[in-house]
């Protein structure tokens, strides 16, 4: 792929080519080590699911020892119209790709160079997020680099930024998706919650939070993750066998053989904040394996606030026995009540609170991400 036309040849007919697809070239090598362009080839265009037992790239034969992959999917950015290598191995299984397939052997028919405009180094619903726990700075080739310490796919990581705006303003507890450069540096975020959601007491994040009709989300992201009956209606990518995806949260009223009951906005909406009925919340199930984490506001250091956890940190919500509504007052749930029912017990500690809350990423219907919010059940 020639980044230069002009180093190779200066024919009109070359340089004038735009499209990175249009300017791969078969090249010869003299006996004096330079490069003689030997034609201009054309590709194939494809645009599907890469199956790792087969190695398969929709209808393209590809190998590792053979094929050469080139990310230019970030070619149309007027910032960078960069292009980066991709290992065979990077290609996910089951993600469709977009792109154009050249050189083709005619003994095994493998591809030996691969452009891929779409499907990688983008946002992917299958993508971990990201809980963030604190900014740091690590030690690179280049100097020191600003970077994030995070849980990713249950793992406490540290990542390097292109720059520090990028992470502005969070704090332990935000969750985000992210996406690398060539550097492996992270060049975008994308917050699922809003900057700085859990930052000071917990009786502000419940006041806030019922106050907001639960719905915590960041707008912008939970739209462009979304995908519905196989359609994407966002920006992030999947692969075909996903049919539906969402972002949700709220709190949980429910914990019962696996499934979850998270009142959400769009729950919410169907009942009233002053009367909701536990036994109308929809069930989330879990997912064999889900990524769990915890927010806990009973420990004193924000960073420290954020662990990982395991399924049973996932606990039904603890009412006031005042909150509950109706002579079986066991049932029908009053938020608002709620709310006054600590306020006039006149509690010292602000993070006291009876409500869990979960924000979860759920694919085909099934929890696979989810950080669970805790009180202090400590009433000082």
């Amino acid at each position: 792929l020639m980044t230069d036309p002009k180093a190779i040849d200066t024919s009109a007919k070359l340089t004038s080519r735009k499209a990175p697809q249009d300017r791969v070239i078969a090249y010869k090598v003299t006996t004096k080590g330079e490069l003689r362009l030997d034609e201009v080839v054309t590709g194939e265009a494809f645009n599907g699911e890469f199956k790792s037992s087969t190695g398969k790239l929709d209808t393209k034969q590809l190998t590792e020892a053979l094929s050469s992959i080139v990310d230019i999917s970030d070619y149309d950015d007027a910032k960078s119209q960069s292009y980066s290598a991709v290992a065979y191995n990077d290609l996910a299984s089951g993600t469709t790709y977009k792109g154009y397939a050249f050189g083709k052997t005619g003994s095994d028919k493998v591809y030996q160079f691969v452009l891929v405009t779409e499907g990688i180094g983008g946002f992917n619903v299958a993508n971990n997020w990201a809980v963030y726990v604190q900014s740091t700075t690590i030690d690179t080739d280049n100097g020191d680099s600003d970077a994030v310490t995070a849980y990713v796919g249950g793992q406490l990581v540290t990542i390097p930024v292109e720059s520090d705006s990028l992470v502005a303003g969070l704090v332990a507890g935000d969750v985000f998706f992210y996406k690398t450069n060539s550097d492996n540096e992270i060049e975008e975020v994308r917050m699922v919650t809003a900057k700085g959601a859990l930052s000071g007491s917990y009786r502000n994040y419940f006041n806030g939070t019922v106050g907001a009709g639960f719905d915590v989300l960041d707008a912008t992201t939970s739209a462009q993750f979304a995908c519905e009956d196989g359609s994407v209606t966002g920006s992030f990518s999947k692969s075909d066998n996903v049919d539906d995806c969402e972002l949700i949260a709220g709190p949980i009223v429910d914990v019962s053989n696996g499934d979850v009951k998270i009142v959400t906005p769009a729950e919410l909406a169907k009942q009233s904040v002053d009367s909701l009925s536990i036994d109308k919340v929809k069930d989330y199930s879990l997912a064999s394996e889900t990524n769990v984490y915890v927010y806990d506001y009973s420990v004193s250091r924000a960073k420290d606030r954020v662990v990982v956890a395991s399924n049973g940190s996932i606990r039904k919500s603890s009412f006031d026995r005042s909150s509950y509504v109706g002579e079986k007052r066991d049932n029908v749930v009053d938020f608002t009540a709620e709310a006054a029912a600590i306020e006039a017990e006149g509690i010292t500690n602000n993070n006291f609170g009876n409500v869990n809350f979960a924000v979860a990423k759920v694919i085909d219907k099934e929890i696979v991400e989810i950080l669970v919010i805790v009180p202090s059940e400590d009433e000082e």
